[in-house]
This record gives structure tokens, sequence and C-alpha cells, in this order.
């Protein structure tokens, strides 16, 4: 390496300018693992909720059935028939209420919206000591405004995933994920400027709390 090589790349180093960018990226990857994770998270919900209210609906009118066709009409059957149906009834409504086509949308929608702007990031941070300052100033003003619009645009993530993901960022993790790696024959290791495999952080998705 020439020390003209060696100094460039010190001086790229210590720029204010390409520093400003790298943390841009950082806050733009953890933006787009969370809002993934929130997806996820959502469509799990949303099948859970969604297969036990039918599930619950159908042995209800299998139930009914049984009634209507049995002579005894036993008190027992009438009740737990009627806590089953309210149950499915719940089920149902809860289901209805927390909305989690339109949040799971959202979510995908905002992850896309991160990923794009983490990709001019990447081409900006690669072409830096290419670019003369003009360019540089061009860039950081176009990508400071899809920051500012992504953020404008997209819903809010459960605070949970956030505080996991910085964690994953840094290379913190807890013992059941640890275990949960192991289990998969997966091992943990951060994601951040130097570990841009967004697939390494699947590890935690397993442990992740409900």
């Amino acid at each position: 390496m020439s020390d003209s090589t060696a100094n460039q790349e010190r001086n790229a180093q210590h720029d204010p300018a390409k520093q400003l960018l790298q943390e841009w990226r950082r806050r733009a990857l953890l933006a787009l693992l969370s809002y993934n994770h929130a997806a996820t998270r959502s469509r799990r919900w949303n099948t859970l909720l969604g297969a036990s209210a039918a599930i619950a609906s159908a042995v209800v009118g299998t139930g009914v059935i049984a009634y209507i066709s049995d002579d005894s009409k036993e008190p027992q059957f009438s009740l737990g028939l009627a806590l089953l149906s309210t149950l499915a009834a719940a089920l149902t409504a809860a289901h209805t209420f927390a909305g989690f086509g339109s949040r799971i949308s959202e979510y995908e929608r905002a992850a896309r919206q991160y990923g794009v702007v983490r990709r001019d990031l990447e081409v900006a941070l690669a072409e830096w000591h290419l670019c003369a300052v003009a360019c540089k100033k061009e860039d950081i003003a176009k990508i400071a405004r899809a920051l500012d619009e992504a953020a404008d645009n997209t819903p809010n993530a459960p605070g949970s995933i956030w505080a996991r993901n910085r964690r994953h960022m840094k290379g913190q993790f807890t013992r059941r994920e640890r275990l949960w790696g192991w289990v998969r024959g997966v091992t943990p290791k951060p994601i951040g400027d130097d570990h841009s495999d967004l697939s390494s952080d699947e590890v935690g998705q397993g442990a992740e709390a409900r």
C-alpha cells in the first residue's frame, strides 16, 4: 500500500461527513430489521388469532348440531357450549380489532423504504473516495431527505423489537437466544457495519418473547 493511499484511508476514517453517513447506515439497518421483525410478529399473531377463532367457531357449530340432536339436553353441555361460543366471539372480535392485515402492510412498506435508503448509503460510502466535495454534499442532502421522509411516513414498531435489535447489533445476546442458536446450529453474531448479513439475526427471532 502506497503512502498516499494510506493517508487517504486515514483521512476518510476521520471524515465527519463519512462518519455521519456510517451512523445513518447503522440507523437505517436498525429500522429495516425492526420493521421486518414487526411484520413477522404481526403475521404470527394474525395466524394464531385467526386460526383459533376459526377452530372455536367450528367447534361451536358442531356442538350446536349435537345439542339439537341430543334428547337429554344436559345443562353442563349447554353451559360449555355457551362459554365456547363466547370465546369464539371474543377471538373473532380481537382479530378484527387488531387489524393485523393493515399493520403487516405498513411494516413491510416501511422496511422496503428503509431498505432503499440503506442501499443508497452503501453506494455513497462505496464511492466516497471518488466523489468530489460538491458530490458528497449532494449525496448527504439527498439521503437526509430520504430519511426524513421515511420517518414521517412509517408507523411505530414495538419498542421491545427496537431494543432487541439494538442489542443484537452490539453483539449482545441473551442465554435463551444463544441456546436457540445452538439448537439451530447457528452462532449468533452482531449485525452492523461489518456484519451486513440480515439473515444472521434470525437467531433471535426464535427466542423472541411473544
